[in-house]
């Protein structure tokens, strides 16, 4: 209490004190300031950076990944950095070498990464060590650098551990290293020869075999006088193992020759007699570790003075008021009982005594002591600071014997202080530093939903970060989750981000316990805390650098992102060069930099981002263009590597010290053995061979990796080296078992690297060899610089060996693998001009992979023994300070713990823990497979590996659309297993097929992650009205069929005010055996004015049929009827009236009505019993369906009977025309059903026979409950003993069930939770064949949960709309994903209300099933149970797209399609006798852009081009030149080109066109369009302006028109070629000739224009179409010809198809040596006669006469159409790739509406890639328009991971209300 009365007026009298002394000290002459300034220009030259690295666990196994985030700090508010912009991270074995090394790119002061433990590493400690490279200024000492152990979960049968004791061996100090020896079970070795070798700095110090003695243990006497000589020493002993194995194990010697070391350290640096000091002592025993001593200090007459006792970690304090002519010792003794005398430091008769204090909590006391014998006043100065920033700094005029000075903690920050008192000359005294606690760090909350949980259950936890005020903060964070079970760790010894940036890293020497001082804050761990800072320097900086006042430059300097690469050209004389030309190049790589250098000859290039596997070249030549000059490079010095500072933590007992945690990967291993399923690398013990040495005196020099003479499995001499152009295509095809191939990693791709097949995976495998290169490794670089840049010639290569089949060999170079030795003669070139070189770039960090077990298959059966439960390296919590995450437990119980770290933007840093308890039942797992089952499972499991499906689905803004728009569209591809984004395509193709089976448009847009977006225009000049089909797909969704490609129809109409709306109403009535078809038409203007009193022309179409026409006129009020007969066989779902406005002085009207044609008779009703039959005494349930001859579902009721004319059943549909309805059936019965509704018609429908005797399957799929019941039924006498049957449960391809069957328990309950939401199939198998089968949906209702809120209730015109959205998944958890967002217009567009064609109606159900599902929406929306019922019903009735078994079993099934990465070109080239050329060079341009590349055909002469430019138009150039670089004169160069699934037509799956029985919101959509085209509207009578007639014709100059100049039907000059903006003659075809197409009739393709077959000529000679010999051609090979001409060089098109002008042309029977579009070379003439003598009938058609229509062609050479006949060229136009553009949305400044420029948009908005943050969160804005009313938001999307959802809500507009 006393001390606080007198803080306050010390404070005021301090302050004034300073103030004053500053005010009138002369500027720049006051010490205390001149020491501040020379402070704050150090730190700012020499700014310190920090790093500290959070690991996900303490320490590891062989075979685990080391996770981590790396957190770089910078001054003493520890900011994150934005200095440096890499941070190097090292592992480090015990013998301080590195094993591996990572570069990783800084992102705001952090980075992420991962060290894989492979099997080729060995147990024992290892560290880590990360620095910058600006941090290598301060030296090594500064780097974080942390020890830990990695044991081996394998069992080698020996156990081993080392103890240190200290022994005294004549006279002088020894160590007896005792090493014990056990068997796996812990059984002793004894009697066993042990050799050993004690080892330091690469020399071996002695060695020796002795044998274990009874206890199994070993004795081996280190002597050495110097201690320094072992550092980093190790023991290296081997044992035989009873397998006769010889076991290596390695014991680092951690321990001096001291048996303790005890120090004392007086506070403040030194003792003075007559002045009371504390000193403080640390006192180590020989593993570097604090002891317990206890003592007395004696003066030199023997006097008692002082007791002391060693606290924590072996320090401690005790006070001393020295004494002047005294001498003082302090005797000691250690535990043992031994004794040992230190003298104490000499006390001095004068100087300072610097002592700190912490008495209360909230501020410091600095005291300075001197003697009473000293003079006074003395002059003095006092600064503390913490990291360079100067906390308090004032002068001191000492004129007593004890000064105090109050200081307030919440100055400071949290950390180390340095207290530093300096004389008046400014020479620094004494020094003293403490750690002062402060309230300046975050606070963390973390909570879960409860402290209890279940093995493998989902754990959402909830995360909330303040800051040191206590309000919400952001910040970022990494997560570890571990069981303590099976990673024990005493919590003292952890290593955290407080201890390393708060404390290690600012002082020196080792700190035992670094976590002991933050977990508590009690008075004894702050006693210890501060006897540390007694006993440990700091070590940031020393004043004597820093008051020098020399501003040294650092010699490193801070790296950003990008790398420099920088240097100096000289002349040959070593002269700079001046203005010389330097390159910068890397062909993989794309990279061509140049530069020019300065006066000095200096370059640089800056800037470059790289990865760690490109090679560079960097080239020089003087200004004039000479090469006689020398580039020299700037290098980086490497960083050495010093010893371990951390040796007290290196184990000497691994085993035991891991013993938990290894049992607990040692019981995964056995499981997984168990399973067959071991997924580790199995390692050999030991490798021996026994065999000569290899000859290498003709050799270079041989590393390490070699191979004894005769062990290799093949052995290759190249003959006649000086032949191959690259060393692949030497060996390509003459090693066995070896293929060169393309090999791909995240960071480039190879075209050439060596692979074997791996015959012993299943399937088997090809897998990427290790390439040795004269006894070394080769990196993946290194291996690209031999293959693919022919960094060896072939004429150096002295021999290749191959190893496939010698597991010892395989298993010392891990894997198979390529050996090259080349020649002792060989010499590489040297060219001084041009530089080589391999810079450094960024590793990329792998994702940790997490299981999720709400996901059916294959995880649910593995078991799960992970200890790192879960790993986030990037939680963030954002402005709010909240964010969650989830992940699910492992197996068995536990007791989880939760750790949080991380940092916020003002440096404020924060850690918390949290636990939890894991009990070990589990909710969701599901055991393996039985033995029965794993053959069965294991097909299914081989087949879904082979052909992982893919399922595309497309969120567009609209339903439809008009003439002039754009549809804009997000691609979501799933795997859809688990709705994760797909892996395996990184190319989408999207078409617009319209219903004449044209592709109107194509493109391929670029996937990533499953995703891409982008949108087709809709240009009239392109498209017409009518109805069109979405269609979306990747290259290997083919291999499955038509049904999985996305598919969406949709109309595509002409907006126009003039278009006449039609109300259509079709009656069909039977009449005198005949169907009579009554037709009402009512026809209107779109302002509702009849259009009375017109004569139209009527014409009922069936297809391209003429049923029937007439001429009609409409009443007053526009009404027609009609009718007409319809013959048996008519198509009902393809009728249309074509109405045509016959009035001359009238804008033409031509409209196309379908009709609903539904003649009773023609309904189709199906039955589908459950399980696939019916079988005589087995209860059945049978689903039927009944479709109209729309197409579509028909309501019905009716009765089921049975060959008596009995009824059995009642039966009535649900929904969809679909029902079912149990009974049970009998053997020789028939059964039959009629309908009673609609209308009573005499016709019956036959069900399925019965079968005699069989199987059933029957699943009770109920809502409410959470099982599945299967009944199991077979009949007496048809289940065989002797077979096996399985039942088998399928979800989205992944086996979650699979049981052998036991008919006598028929009932088999399964949990839902086991399968997907989705479709499950369940599948009775006998043996491998289907007996039944069946489907159900599982309905988990876990899709998304979407949130939207509007920033107020309702908006304006032209007003600012702001969106809130929040999504969370089932439990509540916040969901991280990519959502598309389409806002449109109610008024315009009719909203999707029921789901119809949303993400989860696609993905679950449609892309499910068979056919077209009628309502999708109703199912999935609504949650009843009649909704059920009906689902359950369509599983009965609609076919499933999955596998058919028959597939399964089939081993040799593969796909015909292969996944597209990324756009790629291949292709093959073959000789004049069609066999392959393997190594023919091939080139690759193009002219715009610029690019060029080649490669070189593989043995089977093909050849791939990848990484490709993007061209919008033009072609590729492909030559070929044969394996020696000569002109290929014969054989030829094939591409292959893409093939696309065919279009099909859809004419009877109609879509109204808008203006037949349109609705309001169609007509606004169009009206709106209308006034935006700005079209006018005639006027009421209908009349327009009078057609002008425009008598100029034109005239297409050199023109080879048979009938003349200007005289054709159509013509289209170079004017209207060069408006049509197409690069392609088939594109301009589509374009200007109506309705062009190529088709597939009359049994082959062919060019039509509407019923006309088309001859197309060039310059008067006719195309010679498959110029190649293709048989066959389809309608796209024809395609793809008319796509090879260019219209570039085009002057005009005529078509003719009147009889006016086609009669100048040869047309009578397709007349000798015509050739026909799609029959090859084959003449009309011996076509015709091959069907008899009607050559004007074309063969199975309605004996029509064929109309023929010719295309004339002009160029402007006149030279006709030329093709390139050169073998050795072909020409590639690729599919364009679409990039996406940016939809857009304006901005309104002010409300006020334009009647100019009127806002009448129907798709207000569109988003395709809304990103929710990590609370699930995202906003958007945009605008409304100048329509009032309501809009819908709509948004779907996914987190690419397993949750998709979707939602819609609506926004209101409302009218403004009039004044």
């Amino acid at each position: 209490m006393e001390n606080q009365r007198l803080i306050r007026p010390l404070r005021i009298v301090l302050l004034l004190s300073v103030l004053t002394f500053l005010a009138f000290a002369p500027k720049g002459q006051d010490p205390i300031e001149r020491l501040v300034t020379t402070l704050e220009k150090w730190i700012e030259t020499n700014p310190q950076e920090k790093v500290y690295l959070n690991t996900d666990k303490p320490y590891y196994a062989l075979g685990d990944t080391i996770w981590f985030k790396a957190y770089v700090t910078v001054g003493s508010r520890h900011q994150l950095s934005a200095l440096s912009g890499a941070v190097y991270v090292e592992l480090i074995n015990e013998r301080d070498s590195i094993e591996k090394s990572l570069k990783l790119p800084l992102t705001a002061g952090m980075a992420m990464g991962n060290f894989d433990l492979n099997e080729e590493l060995k147990e024992g400690n290892y560290r880590v060590r990360a620095y910058t490279q600006w941090m290598r200024n301060a030296g090594e000492d500064y780097f974080y650098d942390r020890t830990f152990i990695v044991g081996s979960p394998y069992s080698n049968e020996i156990t081993s551990k080392v103890n240190y004791l200290y022994k005294v061996i004549e006279g002088k100090p020894v160590i007896n290293a005792q090493l014990n020896y056990s068997n796996d079970e812990g059984n002793v070795i004894s009697g066993r020869p042990v050799s050993y070798k004690v080892i330091a700095h690469g020399e071996t110090i002695t060695s020796k075999t002795v044998k274990t003695d009874a206890n199994g243990t070993i004795y081996i006497d280190l002597k050495n006088d110097k201690p320094e000589n072992l550092l980093g020493a190790y023991i290296q002993t081997i044992i035989e193992a009873d397998s006769k194995l010889k076991i290596t194990k390695n014991f680092a010697i951690k321990t001096g020759f001291l048996q303790s070391d005890v120090q004392f350290f007086p506070e403040g640096g030194m003792l003075v007699n007559g002045v009371a000091s504390r000193i403080g002592f640390k006192a180590l025993g020989m593993d570097g570790k604090g002891i317990l001593i206890k003592g007395s200090v004696l003066d030199e007459q023997g006097n008692h003075v002082a007791d002391f006792e060693s606290e924590h970690a072996g320090m401690g304090v005790f006070k001393l008021k020295p004494e002047q002519g005294k001498t003082y010792t302090a005797k000691i003794n250690y535990p043992d009982g031994s004794e040992t005398s230190v003298a104490l430091p000499k006390a001095e008769n004068t100087g300072y005594v610097l002592a700190v204090y912490q008495p209360n909590k909230d501020s410091i006391l600095v005291r300075i002591n001197v003697p009473p014998a000293m003079s006074t006043p003395i002059n003095a100065s006092l600064i503390a600071q913490t990291g360079g920033e100067t906390i308090y700094a004032t002068p001191l005029n000492i004129t007593k014997p004890m000064t105090s000075i109050w200081l307030l903690k919440k100055d400071f920050p949290t950390g180390i202080a340095q207290f530093t008192l300096f004389n008046e000359s400014e020479e620094p005294l004494n020094e003293r530093i403490a750690f002062v606690k402060n309230k300046d760090q975050m606070r963390l909350e973390i909570n879960t939903a409860r402290l209890t949980y279940k093995s493998r259950e989902n754990v959402s936890v909830g995360l909330q970060s303040f800051n040191s005020k206590g309000k919400p903060v952001a910040g970022n964070f990494s997560v570890t989750v571990i069981n303590e079970d099976k990673v024990p760790l005493e919590e003292n010894n952890e290593h955290t981000i407080l201890t390393s940036t708060l404390l290690t890293s600012d002082i020196k020497g080792y700190v035992e316990q670094p976590n002991y001082y933050f977990t508590e804050e009690t008075e004894s761990v702050n006693r210890a805390l501060d006897n540390l800072m007694l006993t440990q320097g700091y070590r940031r900086f020393t004043w004597k650098d820093v008051s020098s006042g020399l501003l040294v430059k650092p010699k490193f300097i801070a790296e950003k992102l990008g790398t420099v690469i920088s240097g100096t050209v000289l002349s040959l004389s070593g002269k700079p060069v001046n203005k010389g030309k330097v390159t910068l190049m890397s062909m993989r790589a794309g990279i061509l930099e140049g530069t020019t250098t300065d006066t000095a000859g200096r370059f640089k290039f800056d800037q470059l981002v790289l990865t760690d596997s490109v090679k560079f070249s960097v080239q020089a030549r003087t200004a004039k263009n000479r090469n006689k000059v020398e580039v020299i490079l700037d290098s980086m010095p490497v960083q050495k590597l010093g010893r371990n500072k951390n040796l007290p933590d290196v184990s000497t007992d691994i085993t035991g010290t891991t013993k938990t945690y290894l049992e607990n990967g040692r019981k995964q291993e056995e499981q997984l053995v168990k399973m067959g399923k071991l997924d580790r690398v199995q390692r050999l013990q030991e490798v021996k061979i026994n065999a000569k040495k290899m000859q290498i005196e003709s050799y270079a020099p041989q590393g390490a990796m070699v191979v004894p003479e005769g062990h290799a499995d093949q052995t290759y001499m190249i003959e006649n080296p000086e032949t191959c152009s690259s060393l692949a295509i030497c060996l390509q095809g003459r090693l066995q078992g070896v293929q060169f191939r393309e090999y791909i990693n995240e960071y480039e791709k190879i075209p050439f690297y060596p692979y074997y097949l791996e015959t012993d995976m299943v399937p088997p495998k090809w897998v990427p060899m290790q390439v040795i290169l004269n006894g070394r490794r080769q990196s993946v670089s290194e291996v690209a610089d031999i293959f693919a840049s022919n960094a060896i010639d072939a004429v150096d290569v002295a021999k290749i060996e191959v190893v496939r089949s010698n597991a010892a060999l395989k298993s010392y170079f891990g894997g198979s693998a390529l050996l090259i030795t080349t020649k002792r003669s060989r010499k590489a070139k040297y060219d001084p001009s041009v530089v080589n070189f391999l810079p450094r770039g960024f590793n990329k960090a792998r994702e940790f992979y997490s299981p999720r077990y709400d996901r059916p298959g294959i995880n649910n059966q593995m078991p799960d023994y992970r200890s790192t439960i879960y790993w986030n390296p990037s939680v963030r919590t954002f402005d709010a300070g909240k964010t969650t995450f989830d992940f699910f437990n492992a197996d068995g119980p536990g007791n989880y713990k939760v750790i949080v770290e991380g940092i916020n933007a003002a440096g404020e840093l924060g850690r918390q823990v949290y636990r939890y308890k894991v009990e070990g039942g589990n909710i969701l797992t599901q055991q393996p497979p039985t033995q029965n089952t794993k053959e069965i499972v294991s097909a299914l499991q081989r087949f879904h590996n082979k052909l992982p499906e893919e399922k595309a689905y497309l969120h567009t803004d609209k339903p439809y659309y008009n003439l002039g728009d754009t549809i804009w569209f997000k691609a979501y591809v799933f795997d859809p297993s688990y709705l994760s984004g797909s892996q395996k395509s990184g190319l989408l193709y999207v078409e617009l097929n319209d219903d004449s089976a044209e592709v109107v448009r194509r493109i391929s847009i670029p996937i990533k992650e499953g995703l891409g977006w982008g949108q087709i225009p809709l240009p009239a000049k392109i498209f017409h009205e009518g109805g069109y089909t979405l269609r979306a797909y990747t290259n290997w969704m083919q291999n499955f069929g038509d049904e999985y490609l996305f598919n969406k129809r949709f109309y595509l109409g002409k907006p126009s005010k003039n278009t006449w709306l039609v109300k259509s109403d079709a009656t069909v009535n039977r009449v005198a055996e005949k169907d009579q078809v009554k037709v009402n038409i009512n026809l209107m203007r779109t302002d509702k004015i009849a259009v009375g009193l017109r004569d139209v022309g009527i014409r009922v179409m069936e297809a391209d049929k003429l049923l029937f026409k007439d001429q009609l006129r409409t009443t007053n009020e526009g009404d027609l009827a009609l009718m007409f007969n319809l013959k048996e066989k008519a198509d009902g779902n393809n009728i249309r009236i074509e109405i045509n406005n016959l009035s001359k002085n009238e804008l033409n009207q031509v409209l196309s009505v379908p009709l609903n044609i539904k003649r009773q008779q023609n309904i189709d009703l199906q039955f589908l019993p459950e399980g696939g039959e019916l079988v005589a005494g087995l209860k059945s349930l049978i689903g039927f369906k009944a479709i109209a001859e729309d197409g579509k579902g028909v309501s019905f009721e009716g009765d089921v009977y049975d060959s008596k004319g009995n009824v059995i059943a009642q039966i009535a549909s649900l929904v969809n025309g679909m029902g079912s309805f149990e009974f049970l059936p009998k053997e020789g019965e028939t059964y039959t059903a009629r309908l009673n509704r609609p209308l009573e018609v005499d016709k019956s429908y036959s069900l399925p026979l019965v079968k005699a005797k069989g199987t059933g399957l029957h699943v009770i799929n109920n809502m409410e409950s959470d099982l599945l019941e299967v009944n199991l039924m077979a009949t007496p006498g048809s289940i065989n003993a002797d077979d096996t049957y399985y039942l088998v449960g399928t979800s989205r391809g992944i086996v979650c069930y699979a049981e052998q069957v036991d008919f006598n328990s028929s009932k088999v309950m399964i949990a839902k939770s086991k399968f997907a939401s989705g479709i499950a199939r369940f599948t009775l198998l006998k043996e491998e064949q289907p007996l039944n089968e069946r489907v159900v949906f599982i309905d988990h209702e876990d899709q998304a949960r979407i949130n939207i809120s509007p920033n107020k209730a309702s908006f304006l015109k032209r007003d600012s709309v702001g969106l809130s959205i929040e999504m969370k998944d089932v439990n509540g958890n916040p969901v991280v994903g990519s959502f598309s967002v389409s806002v449109t217009d109610d008024s315009q567009v009719l909203a999707d209300s029921l789901g119809n064609h949303d993400i989860a109606t696609s993905l679950l159900l449609n892309a499910g099933l068979k056919g077209t599902v009628e309502t999708p929406g109703y199912y999935l929306n609504k949650r009843d149970k009649q909704t059920w019922k009906a689902l359950d019903n369509l599983m009965l009735t609609q076919g499933w797209t999955g596998y058919k078994w028959k597939d399964v079993f089939d081993e040799a099934i593969s796909p015909k399609f292969a996944a597209e990465k990324d756009f790629r070109i291949t292709g093959k080239v073959t000789n004049i006798l069609k066999k392959p050329v393997s190594g023919a060079q091939m080139l690759i341009s193009s002219q715009k852009p610029f690019f060029l590349t080649t490669a070189i055909t593989d043995q089977q002469g093909g050849f791939m081009f990848t990484a490709l430019p993007q061209i919008d138009s033009g072609s590729f150039f492909i030559q070929a030149r044969t394996p020696k670089g000569k002109t290929m004169n014969f054989g030829e160069v094939e591409v292959d080109r893409q093939k696309f699934p065919p279009a099909h037509e859809m004419f009877r799956n109609k879509i109204m066109p808008w203006y037949v029985n349109t609705d309001t919101t169609q007509l606004n959509y169009v009206k709106n369009k209308a006034v935006l085209l700005k079209e006018e509207r005639t006027d009421v009578s209908g009349i327009a302006l009078k057609e002008v007639k425009i008598m100029d014709k034109k005239i297409i100059k050199g023109s080879f028109n048979q009938n003349g100049l200007g005289k054709a039907d159509l013509i289209f000059d170079e004017k209207d070629i060069k408006e049509s903006g197409v690069m392609s003659l088939y594109q301009l075809l589509k374009q200007k000739v109506p309705g062009f197409r190529v088709a597939y009739e009359d049994g082959f393709a062919k060019i039509k224009m509407n019923h006309y077959d088309v001859t197309i000529s060039v310059d008067g000679r006719r195309i010679p179409l498959f110029y190649g010999d293709i048989p066959d051609p389809r309608v796209d090979d024809i395609k793809q010809d008319l796509e090879d001409l260019k219209v570039a060089t085009l002057r005009g098109l005529e078509v003719m198809y009147s009889r006016r002008y086609t009669a100048a042309y040869d047309r009578a029977g397709f007349s000798v040596g015509r050739t026909i579009p799609g029959a090859g070379k084959t003449d009309m003439a011996t076509f015709a006669s091959s069907f008899g003598t009607n050559g004007g009938v074309m063969p199975y058609t309605s004996r029509r006469d064929i109309d023929v229509a010719f295309i004339e062609l002009t160029t402007y050479s006149g030279a006709g159409w030329h093709r390139i006949n050169k073998p050795d060229v072909a020409f590639y136009r690729p599919l364009p790739i679409l990039y996406p553009q940016e939809f857009y949305r304006p901005k309104y400044v002010n409300a006020s509406v334009s009647e100019l420029n009127p806002d009448l948009r129907a798709t207000i908005h569109w988003e395709p890639n809304m990103i929710t943050d990590a609370q699930g969160k995202a906003k958007i804005s945009f605008y409304t328009t100048d329509i009032p009313g309501s809009y819908t938001v709509t948004i779907e999307g996914s987190n690419m991971n397993g949750i998709i959802g979707s939602s819609r809500y609506k926004l209101l507009v409302p009218k403004p209300v009039s004044k």
